[in-house]
Order: C-alpha cells, then sequence, then structure tokens
C-alpha cells in the first residue's frame, strides 16, 4: 500500500488465504490483509515464487476478500472445502494455518470456545493461535478438514482468544460471484442519528432523492 485509505497505513503486510475455486484462480483472505487502499498484492502458493494477483471482490462489510490470479498457478494446489452447513460449536477442535512473525506454514491447534459478537459483528472466538500473519488464513474442523472460519482478530498476549469470520457469507459471496452477480450489500440512502441512554427506534436523520 503506497498511500494508505482511511485507517489504513502504507506499507508492506504479510497474511495468508487459502484456495477457493481453483478453475477461476480464487483465493479467499482477510479484507484487512488484501487492503482497501489501491494496492498491490503479491501471492506466494505453497513456498513458491510471488506472483501478482488482482482483487476479485473486497467486502465493505465484512472483513472478507476474494483474490484472483492465473489459473495456471494453482496447478497441483488442492481446493478448500467449505462448511457452508454447519455452525462451529464449542468444544470443537480446530487448528489454524498461517505465517506469525514470519513462521511461514505453521499449524497451531485448539477449540472453538464459542460464537462471539464483537462490535456487532459474529465471529468465532477459539484459543488456537491467531497472531499477525495468520490473518486471512483458515480455521479448520480436524474432524472434517472443512473451513469453518477467516482468522481476522486477535487479543493480547495475556489473554489468548482469537477470531475467525465464519465462512457462511464467503458461502453466499462466491456462489453469487460464479453467477455473475454483484455480491456487495444494497447501499440505502439513509442515515441514522445515534443517542445514547434512548430507547426509542432510529429516526431517519437524512435521505437521498
Amino acid at each position: 500500500i503506497e498511500y494508505g485509505f482511511g485507517a489504513e497505513d502504507p506499507g508492506t503486510f504479510q497474511g495468508a488465504g487459502f484456495i477457493i475455486d481453483r478453475q477461476r484462480g480464487w483465493i479467499a483472505t482477510a479484507r484487512h490483509v488484501a487492503g482497501v487502499s489501491a494496492s498491490r498484492v503479491l501471492v506466494s502458493i505453497a513456498g513458491g515464487p510471488h506472483r501478482e494477483a488482482e482483487k476479485r471482490y473486497v467486502d465493505p462489510i465484512l472483513d472478507l476478500a476474494i483474490l484472483e490470479v492465473d489459473p495456471q498457478y494453482l496447478v497441483g494446489s488442492a481446493e478448500a472445502k467449505l462448511d457452508c452447513r454447519n455452525e462451529p460449536t464449542p468444544g470443537q477442535q480446530v487448528i489454524t494455518v498461517g505465517h506469525p512473525a514470519s513462521l511461514k506454514y505453521s499449524v497451531t491447534r485448539g477449540i472453538v470456545s464459542r460464537m462471539a459478537n464483537i462490535d456487532g459483528e459474529t465471529l468465532i472466538q477459539t484459543d488456537a493461535a491467531i497472531s499477525p500473519g495468520n490473518s486471512g488464513g483458515p480455521l479448520l474442523s480436524l474432524r472434517t478438514g472443512r473451513i469453518l472460519g477467516i482468522a481476522v482478530k486477535h487479543m493480547n498476549r495475556n489473554n489468548g482468544a482469537g477470531f475467525a469470520l465464519p465462512v457462511e457469507g464467503l458461502c453466499r459471496i462466491q456462489e453469487l460471484l460464479r453467477q455473475g452477480r454483484n455480491p456487495a450489500p444494497p447501499d440505502l440512502p439513509v442515515s441514522f442519528l445515534a443517542m445514547e441512554n434512548v430507547t426509542d427506534a432510529p429516526k431517519v436523520a437524512r435521505l437521498w432523492t
């Protein structure tokens, strides 16, 4: 990122991702890994040479992005299997895969702690280590091998909790993209006025026509 947009800082950052469509060259990762700002994204498949990738879709709400590379770079690579139907359950054994502190392709093991609401977003809380460099990588069920979530957040070292975005949104977005449809949520031309300690329903503050 040469020029950061909003809360993004200029610089070079590292994260993880996984292949979701080998024929189309699609790779899923976290939005904050791909960057919202105009940026150059390079992808290395299983430790191979870095290749240029395009941002196929960057979600404006979810911490989720889909990159696209030339499909020939993915020949011989495995396509991830997503668990689009089952919600993770507390106690379920999981693993994460990523590059924490530049320790490439590290695997950590833990369990699903709970489904947590963080700043209005439902995330999978886990004690499997999620550190900088793990972001965008998969949270997999140890029993089925299917991906349950995408690593997006971590707490401080004393807490040890990590958070992953459930793949439900990714499943829906991927299907819409395959149909040639825009998966971005509708942009309603309405703003709401937020007031503390008020229990009444929100009131429309501004409307564009």
